[in-house]
């Protein structure tokens, strides 16, 4: 039987191909790979390679490359600003746990205790954010999100692996979008309650982008962090945070200020990534320029969830992965970072705005 595992000479051939044809191709088309970790699962084995991509001695990007064949090639990609999740204790190692979902531990039991720390430090909610789950409830039997695998993907490991030509294009066409949007950061000087504050932000980013339509934006308010403090009202965001149909129904709101109605010129609806026509419906949407909400939740009651939100703003058929503004991760991670969206679709929930009915 053939191993699903996947060497490191096998993930630096990938994440080269895969960045050869990716959005990245030309500005990191002479970058240097080099291994920077190897990241695991809660059993403590292997699950991903995170390579550093290096360009006039320093880093210019990033690359997570999954560790077995039944998982989607490229997991991760990004500009590199050192992203707080990235950071590590000398005695700890990496744990993938999804996109933007790293977590330093020792070992896998001390991973699971982190995590029930942090269940226990957010009182928890539903995925509907509507109601805080008692801390008893939370145990010891932890069941972890675990990244959607598929025996599809062995193929798509052959296609990645298929040749030593690390510039080579796939046979199919690909194509990509990145809608101009600019990256706020939920912490900045000002903002409230900064530690809840994603939607808010995200909703900052969409909104700011979305000003040509007679949308109020940051300048609208006096600033970013007044028009953040705004929208988390708008949204009404708690301290647990924000729930999709809260982003939803506040998001409405903002948007139709200067549409008075008394039929709304916007309108914003949600669907799951895991719907059968999600990632159609997402390319569209940036196709019409249309940055969206992504929420990441969970997928049972016990399962670490960020309950993060940030700005969908691009799409890459090439990797099939979707291109974001994270509003947290540090004041300079600015830059867009990608996700596979096969690995992730089970677990997150995308908005879906139209003007006027488009």
């Amino acid at each position: 039987m053939t191993s699903l595992n996947v060497s490191q000479e096998e993930a630096e051939q990938a994440a080269k191909i895969a960045i050869s044809n990716s959005v990245y191709n030309e500005a990191w088309k002479e970058a240097i790979y080099t291994l920077q970790e190897k990241l695991y699962d809660e059993n403590d084995q292997l699950d991903a390679y995170l390579f550093h991509l290096i360009l006039n001695k320093s880093v210019k990007g990033y690359i997570i490359i999954a560790g077995t064949k039944d998982l989607p090639p490229v997991l991760e990609y990004g500009e590199y600003t050192n992203q707080e999740f990235f950071q590590k204790k000398p005695d700890e190692k990496l744990y993938y746990l999804g996109a933007f979902q790293i977590i330093s531990a020792k070992n896998g039991s001390d991973l699971k205790q982190k995590i029930l720390s942090k269940h226990q430090e957010n009182s928890m909610i539903n995925k509907d954010g509507i109601s805080p789950i008692n801390k008893n409830e939370i145990n010891e039997n932890i069941v972890f999100k675990r990244l959607t695998s598929s025996n599809e993907n062995i193929s798509k490991w052959s296609e990645y692996l298929k040749t030593k030509n690390t510039t080579s294009s796939f046979a199919t066409a690909t194509t990509n979008k990145v809608l101009n949007v600019t990256r706020l950061w939920q912490r900045m000087k000002g903002i409230t309650f900064y530690d809840s504050a994603c939607a808010a932000t995200t909703g900052a980013m969409i909104s700011n982008y979305l000003s040509n339509y007679s949308v109020r934006d940051s300048s609208y308010y006096g600033g970013d962090a007044a028009f953040i403090n705004h929208l988390y009202t708008e949204y009404n965001s708690s301290g647990f945070g924000t729930s999709m149909s809260g982003y939803r129904t506040g998001m409405v709101l903002h948007l139709n200020h200067e549409f008075p109605g008394p039929i709304f010129t916007w309108t914003v609806s949600s669907f799951r990534g895991s719907d059968s026509d999600a990632w159609t419906k997402y390319v569209g949407r940036i196709d019409n320029n249309r940055p969206e909400a992504i929420r990441f939740d969970l997928n049972s009651s016990t399962t670490f969830a960020s309950y993060h939100f940030v700005a969908g703003i691009g799409y890459d058929t090439s990797n099939k992965t979707v291109g974001v503004k994270d509003p947290d991760a540090g004041q300079y991670n600015t830059g867009t970072q990608w996700f596979s969206w096969d690995a992730n679709k089970d677990y997150i929930e995308l908005t879906l705005s139209k003007y006027n009915g488009y």
